[in-house]
Parts: C-alpha cells; sequence; structure tokens
C-alpha cells in the first residue's frame, strides 16, 4: 500500500529539501570526480506531486514522496551519461522519501545568469519523458536563490484534473 502524505508544508520544509538536495549534490559530486570539470548546476526544483499538493492542499491530493530535479549543463559537446536517479530516505531530517532525479541540458541551451528560464525552455521545448512527467504537475523552484519556492509550473485545476489526481495512484 502506498502512504500518501497530506501536510501542509511551509518555508521550513522547503529549507529542509533544500538542504538535503545540497547534501545529495556534494554527495554526487564527491562519487563522480570529473563531474566538476564537465557540469555546472543550473538550479534544482520541487517537482511532481509533493509541488502540487503545496499548491493546492484543499483539493486533498496529497503526496507519497518528495521529487527534487536537478538541472546541470555540461560545459563540453562530448558528455559522460551519469547516474539519474537517486532515492533516499532521511528520517532525521525529513519524514518523507525524498527522490533525486537528474536531468543535462546542452550547454548551448542555457540562458546565462537565468535558471527559471533555462529550466523551463528546455522542458517546454524538448520532446523528452521528464518533460511530460514534469509538465503534468507543478514545479517550484528551490536553487539558486532567485527562484527559491517561485512556481515556475503548475497545472489549471478543473474538475477532470482533480478527479485524474485523486483517483490516479502515481
Amino acid at each position: 500500500m502506498v502512504v500518501r502524505y497530506y501536510d501542509i508544508l511551509d518555508d521550513n520544509f522547503f529549507k529542509m529539501v533544500t538542504i538535503n538536495a545540497f547534501k545529495e549534490h556534494v554527495r554526487f559530486i564527491k562519487n563522480n570526480e570529473d563531474f566538476v570539470s564537465n557540469y555546472r548546476l543550473e538550479g534544482f526544483c520541487l517537482c511532481q506531486g509533493c509541488a502540487l499538493h503545496y499548491l493546492y492542499p484543499d483539493e486533498k491530493i496529497g503526496f507519497k514522496d518528495v521529487d527534487v530535479w536537478f538541472f546541470y549543463s555540461y560545459l563540453f559537446k562530448a558528455y559522460k551519461v551519469f547516474p539519474f536517479r537517486v532515492r533516499m530516505h532521511n528520517k532525521v531530517s525529513m519524514r518523507y522519501p525524498l527522490d533525486y532525479m537528474k536531468r543535462v541540458i546542452p550547454n548551448n541551451e542555457v540562458i546565462n545568469g537565468n535558471a527559471e528560464e533555462t529550466i523551463m525552455e528546455f522542458l517546454l521545448k524538448r520532446d523528452v519523458n521528464s518533460k511530460r512527467l514534469l509538465l503534468e504537475k507543478a514545479i517550484i523552484g528551490l536553487y539558486p536563490k532567485q527562484i527559491f519556492m517561485k512556481v515556475l509550473w503548475k497545472p489549471d485545476m478543473t474538475d477532470d484534473l482533480r478527479e485524474f489526481y485523486r483517483t490516479k495512484n502515481w
């Protein structure tokens, strides 16, 4: 049985998720030594069901885990594929399971100094599976600080969509 959480999410929740995400970023860099010289972190966001629940708490949608997506750009034409998904559950600081997913944005698609535009342009223009997953629900910025707790994407909540979110076991 899938456990769903219906807690009200506040500033402290977002700060804790951001701290845990930074820890994951540091862990990832340490375990992938050539990463630092080949990739740059453009930003990371709270996505999918948890983000949707934050935006529409009265809809009783709930969430089963906390999905954080990292967006990196590669600095050179040729790049090595790196581990895409990591699942962690840190009971000390978070009571929810944390999923960390990573996507690479081609360097020529980076809008320097603007993480929001870089991430959203990538998702809106590219035909990738993650685009469909992310744009189905919601995206809220966590890093850099210019996008912290900023709503980057949210679906309009229609009656059909309400029913879909309440009945689908995602």
